[in-house]
């Protein structure tokens, strides 16, 4: 019985989520980040402060408007978003990424908003942000890089 239902739970997962073998891989997911429609949100800081920088990159349009900085900092723990913009769409995510096409990628959850400044939790696996180097908003229902930023090491 439990054989049969991870058959099906592997056939539902693999019909929904792939459409060719050119896929895109997730490596991690961490869906802490859901936009909220507060202003309360604890990840989003009207004040982004300073913390130690790691790594940087100032974002460029791809397919839609996007600007802002993204910020990693020492501890590599949080990703910020300082006077972020982009323009709207469906389905947006946050993707840390190895290319801009997000064929591997680290979704950090939904774009918690369109403007302002935004932290986002980073997962604790030891992320090589030489690899991983790509800050994108990503599509998801359109497969779009609406614009990226590349990190830096400072």
């Amino acid at each position: 019985m439990k054989l049969k239902f991870f058959l099906l739970a592997a056939l539902v997962i693999t019909l929904s989520c792939s459409t060719s073998d050119d896929s895109p891989t997730q490596v991690n997911s961490n869906n802490n980040n859901s936009p909220s429609n507060n202003n309360n949100n604890n990840n989003n800081t009207n004040d982004p402060g300073t913390f130690d920088v790691a790594y940087q990159g100032s974002f460029v349009n791809a397919a839609h408007t996007t600007s802002g900085v993204a910020k990693i900092n020492t501890d590599n723990t949080i990703l910020r978003l300082e006077n972020f913009s982009s323009e709207n769409g469906p389905v947006l995510e946050l993707y840390l990424t190895t290319d801009l096409t997000a064929q591997n990628y680290i979704s950090l959850g939904e774009l918690q908003g369109l403007d302002g400044n935004f932290d986002y939790t980073l997962p604790n696996n030891g992320i090589d942000f030489s690899n991983y180097k790509y800050v994108i908003v990503w599509c998801v229902e359109f497969s779009v890089n609406f614009g990226y930023a590349e990190l830096q090491a400072n």
